[in-house]
């Protein structure tokens, strides 16, 4: 075994002279090349390298504070509380009662039963969904027509009212009184004003009405703010201004219009529709929030900038419900009432920052990287404008390498014992260095 052990040794040995040959299959088998650093005594090149690391680091800066890398940013929740303003709609109701608006005919208004229609307005989605025959209905209060949701406002633009069958109550007790007779009742002359039978209704005048809202945005660090600064076109509401606008305003602002046709509406997918007065309207109403703004990069308070759009080609419905009128018979009258409405929808959005530590160091350690570009663009220019730049750093000669060759030339020429008699050198064999090494002499 020992003996097959050595020849092994002997087959696979590799000798000291044959791991210094440059070109020996050791050689390039143990060879790495690394990024090797040339130390370039040149004031064009160390100024230019410099100057390009002051602009990299300049930049770095500069876009750290103008695009807040120093800030963990996130889209904020917001809520919003919306209610409907009547100061100028009482007002409204009684001018138009004077004087029919278009969509009801126009004219004045006969007496307490404005009965004025306009059949430009009429429209057939079906035969289950008519809307013709639209009379003005004028003895609504707020109550009737707005209808509050989650971070949403439904007013009332139009509606439709069927008797419905059931127990109807009397001031003199109760009476059951079947559909027919109650649409017979309510067609009587004596018909209290509003109180009609079967009919479909335009809610004149919301057009001056007041939408006003209260918005607050919160954000997972618990910071909350209640009416920021927004501005809305050339409007600007203040910090902690309720906002306050016609809507007619939001209207004109959207570009919008209810007596516009709502091309798209019509299941036959052609150019006609019912108008937006009958079909209903949403409006979008959009608050991007930000606590972050160039121009003033240190001021960190929440601002809003809105718009407002508006959707076509849909229905805007919130479905029947029971309302109950009252004849002059002293009898409540059960009906169902099926309103469309102009819908507005408040949607939040935008990027709320706070100061955070780990986005800062993690946003400078990528910008860090670009000093690498330095470092490129220095090479470049020096390469092409700098004499044996290319020479200096491409040199990939194996300084070892050629060291040891150096050593070998020395000993087989001679040159070593020469230089060691000319300095009054003694050059020890290796049987002595190896005697010196162990101790003995």
């Amino acid at each position: 075994m020992p003996g097959r052990f050595a020849a092994f040794r002997k087959r696979f040995a590799i000798s000291k002279d044959e791991m210094i040959k440059a070109d020996s299959k050791w050689t390039k088998l143990c060879t790495y090349t690394t990024a090797k650093k040339v130390k370039i005594v040149n004031a064009k090149v160390a100024l230019f390298h410099k100057g390009m690391i002051l602009a990299i680091i300049g930049y770095i800066l500069a876009n750290l504070v103008a695009s807040f890398g120093y800030m963990k940013v996130e889209a904020p929740f917001g809520s919003t509380n919306a209610y409907i303003s009547d100061s100028t709609w009482s007002t409204t109701q009684a001018t138009l009662k004077a004087n029919n608006p278009i969509y009801c005919g126009g004219g004045t208004c006969p007496g307490t039963d404005c009965s004025g229609t306009n059949s430009t307005y009429d429209y057939t989605y079906s035969a289950n969904y008519v809307y013709n025959t639209n009379y003005c209905e004028y003895d609504l209060d707020i109550g009737d027509v707005l209808t509050k949701g989650e971070s949403a406002a439904f007013i009332t633009t139009y509606y439709q009212d069927k008797p419905a069958a059931g127990t109807y109550v009397s001031l003199h007790g109760t009476n059951t009184i079947t559909s027919t007779t109650a649409e017979s009742n309510f067609a009587a002359p004596a018909l209290n004003a509003g109180n009609k039978a079967t009919g479909n209704y335009f809610v004149p005048g919301i057009e001056e009405m007041y939408l006003n809202f209260d918005h607050t945005v919160t954000t997972s660090w618990d910071a909350t703010t209640t009416n920021a600064k927004m501005t809305l076109g050339s409007k600007t509401y203040a910090k902690g201004e309720t906002v306050s606008i016609k809507i007619q305003d939001l209207l004109t602002e959207a570009g919008a219009d209810l007596d516009s046709v709502n091309i798209g509406a019509d299941p036959s997918g052609s150019t006609t529709g019912p108008y937006y007065r009958i079909s209903g309207m949403h409006l979008k109403f959009e608050m991007e929030y930000s606590n972050m703004n160039r121009e003033t990069p240190f001021n960190h308070d929440v601002h809003a900038n809105a718009k407002v759009s508006y959707t076509t080609g849909t229905w805007n419905s919130l479905g029947p419900k029971i309302v109950y009128k009252q004849h002059t018979d002293f009898v409540v009258y059960r009906y169902q009432r099926y309103a469309y409405t102009l819908r507005i929808s408040f949607v939040a959005k935008g990027s709320i920052g706070v100061f955070d530590w780990f986005t800062l160091f993690l946003n400078l350690a990528v910008a860090l990287g670009l000093t690498g570009v330095a470092i490129t663009v220095v090479d470049m220019v020096s390469e092409f404008f700098v004499d044996d730049f290319a020479d200096k750093k491409y040199d990939d000669r194996n300084e070892w390498l050629t060291l040891q060759a150096c050593m070998e030339n020395a000993v087989e020429t001679g040159m070593l014992k020469r230089y060691a008699a000319k300095r009054g050198i003694q050059i020890l064999g290796d049987k002595k260095l190896e005697r010196m090494q162990s101790g003995s002499r």
